[in-house]
């Protein structure tokens, strides 16, 4: 849940805020979005290409900031982060309590990350196997139920189609998935990839979120 990725180390930004302590704050914390607040009232998000548009001593108040403004609330689910983040090329992402709407802090691009990786069960130890078949073919309930058959278990599944085909991650509770291969074969499952370390595995949804990601904002 989003509520468990907020970061209220990031300061907001104020009305009275000058363009140039804006681009500091953005320099210190390496983020190119910064939210604006008056009290506990989310008011906007600012970039830095916004505030060059005025001149250092100007207040912030003076950057347009267009509706609608991208937000999500504290009871939304990290997927929701990943879509408006990635549309919206954003640095962060400002966090609104669903219950009175007042700002409660950020989602940094790292925050999200980690929360992926966490979804994705990508910190839990076990072997990796990727996987390609037809989309007729897939059945995520077959892969679950071959994995079990062999004293095994799906911690995640990730898939995405190529050139007609479903090329599927699935990350086991345990390193030895030898068993596993051998059944996904008897049901057609071609086998593309075996990993059987952590590191290689963190490696993979890096390179998918990153793949995700440009898809997300095309």
């Amino acid at each position: 849940m989003v509520s468990d990725l907020i970061s209220t180390n990031i300061p907001a930004l104020i009305p009275s805020d000058t363009g140039a302590k804006a681009l500091q704050i953005m320099d210190d914390f390496r983020v190119s979005h910064l939210p604006v607040v008056s009290g506990t009232e989310y008011l906007g998000l600012v970039s830095d290409n916004d505030i060059y548009g005025i001149s250092d001593d100007e207040p912030i108040s003076q950057c347009p900031m267009p509706a609608p403004q991208p937000y999500v609330f504290d009871t939304q689910h990290i997927f929701e982060v990943l879509t408006i983040m990635s549309s919206n090329k954003l640095s962060l992402l400002p966090v609104i309590s669903a219950q009175n709407n007042s700002y409660l802090g950020v989602i940094t691009e790292t925050q999200l990350l980690r929360g992926m990786a966490q979804v994705t069960a990508a910190n839990m130890p076990g072997g990796i196997i990727e996987i390609v078949t037809t989309p007729e073919n897939y059945s995520p309930a077959q892969i679950a139920a071959v994995a079990e058959s062999n004293d095994m278990k799906i911690m995640s599944i990730y898939t995405r189609t190529d050139a007609g085909n479903m090329n599927i991650v699935i990350k086991c509770n345990g390193h030895d998935t030898s068993a596993v291969i051998q059944g996904l074969e008897r049901y057609g499952y071609r086998i593309k990839q075996v990993y059987e370390g952590d590191r290689k595995y963190t490696e993979l949804m890096e390179d998918r979120y990153s793949a995700l990601m440009k898809y997300l904002s095309v």
